[in-house]
Protein backbone atom coordinates (compact mmCIF):
# COMPACT_ATOMS: atom_id res chain seq x y z
CA UNK A 1 0.00 0.00 0.00
CA UNK A 2 2.63 2.33 0.51
CA UNK A 3 4.43 1.82 -2.69
CA UNK A 4 1.10 2.37 -4.28
CA UNK A 5 0.54 5.95 -2.49
CA UNK A 6 3.88 7.32 -2.75
CA UNK A 7 4.02 6.00 -6.49
CA UNK A 8 1.36 8.97 -7.70
CA UNK A 9 3.13 11.44 -5.89
CA UNK A 10 6.67 10.95 -7.22
CA UNK A 11 4.74 11.11 -10.95
CA UNK A 12 3.14 14.22 -10.00
CA UNK A 13 6.06 15.75 -8.38
CA UNK A 14 8.27 15.27 -11.45
CA UNK A 15 5.11 16.21 -13.41
CA UNK A 16 5.56 19.56 -11.70
CA UNK A 17 9.04 19.54 -12.27
CA UNK A 18 8.67 19.36 -16.10
CA UNK A 19 6.57 22.25 -15.85
CA UNK A 20 8.83 23.98 -14.19
CA UNK A 21 11.82 23.28 -16.35
CA UNK A 22 9.78 24.20 -19.03
CA UNK A 23 8.55 27.44 -17.73
CA UNK A 24 12.33 28.27 -17.02
CA UNK A 25 13.00 27.43 -20.94
CA UNK A 26 10.18 29.48 -22.19
CA UNK A 27 10.86 32.76 -19.83
CA UNK A 28 14.77 32.21 -20.75
CA UNK A 29 13.90 32.44 -24.91
CA UNK A 30 11.42 35.08 -24.57
CA UNK A 31 13.95 37.24 -22.94
CA UNK A 32 16.83 36.59 -25.38
CA UNK A 33 14.12 37.36 -28.36
CA UNK A 34 13.01 40.77 -26.30
CA UNK A 35 16.92 41.26 -25.72
CA UNK A 36 17.39 40.86 -29.19
CA UNK A 37 14.51 43.37 -30.55
CA UNK A 38 15.48 46.18 -28.07
CA UNK A 39 19.51 46.22 -29.30
CA UNK A 40 18.15 46.00 -33.09
CA UNK A 41 15.85 49.26 -32.35
CA UNK A 42 18.88 50.65 -30.24
CA UNK A 43 20.50 49.94 -33.12
CA UNK A 44 18.63 51.30 -35.89
CA UNK A 45 17.94 54.33 -33.88
CA UNK A 46 21.51 55.02 -34.00
CA UNK A 47 21.58 55.17 -37.49
CA UNK A 48 19.12 58.05 -38.03
CA UNK A 49 20.34 61.43 -38.32
CA UNK A 50 21.01 63.52 -35.15
CA UNK A 51 18.86 66.00 -34.61
CA UNK A 52 20.31 69.75 -33.77
CA UNK A 53 18.11 71.50 -31.79
CA UNK A 54 19.84 74.61 -31.57
CA UNK A 55 18.87 76.57 -34.58
CA UNK A 56 15.00 76.12 -33.73
CA UNK A 57 16.33 77.71 -29.82
CA UNK A 58 17.86 80.16 -31.73
CA UNK A 59 14.73 80.85 -33.40
CA UNK A 60 12.18 81.08 -31.24
CA UNK A 61 14.69 83.22 -29.02
CA UNK A 62 14.47 85.93 -31.35
CA UNK A 63 10.72 85.80 -32.07
CA UNK A 64 10.22 85.82 -27.88
CA UNK A 65 12.51 89.16 -27.77
CA UNK A 66 10.76 90.41 -30.72
CA UNK A 67 7.24 90.12 -28.94
CA UNK A 68 9.10 91.51 -25.44
CA UNK A 69 6.18 93.34 -23.76
CA UNK A 70 5.93 93.74 -20.38
CA UNK A 71 3.11 92.87 -17.77
CA UNK A 72 2.46 96.81 -17.20
CA UNK A 73 3.16 97.17 -21.17
CA UNK A 74 -0.07 95.10 -21.66
CA UNK A 75 -2.40 97.21 -19.34
CA UNK A 76 -1.67 100.55 -20.72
Amino acid sequence: MDNENGTPKKKSYTFFMVLVILLLIVIAITSVINTYYLFSINFKLSLLPKMDFSGIQNSLKEIGDSLDIGVLDMFK
